[in-house]
């Protein structure tokens, strides 16, 4: 969440940015919790350089990474 912050300015342009209220921003940083909604929009609004898998972990999970050896074996 501070990345995307740090990423738009301010709480104010980053809750512009994706529709949601200063306050609610606000409040998923205190809390440390984003909403998948919330998580997909701040992805959206950072072009992608803000995670919605690092921001909700527990609905999106770590980000797949492939083992480009273990498709080339296969093949």
């Amino acid at each position: 969440m501070l990345k995307a912050i740090e990423q738009l300015g301010s709480e104010w342009k980053l809750a512009a940015a994706i529709g949601y209220s200063q306050h609610a921003i606000w409040r998923a940083k205190t809390l440390g919790r984003v909403s998948p909604r919330m998580a997909n929009a701040i992805e959206a609004a950072t072009d992608g350089k803000v995670k919605r898998t690092d921001l909700c972990p527990k609905v999106f999970g770590p980000p797949v990474i492939r083992n480009r050896t273990a498709e080339i074996r296969a093949a």
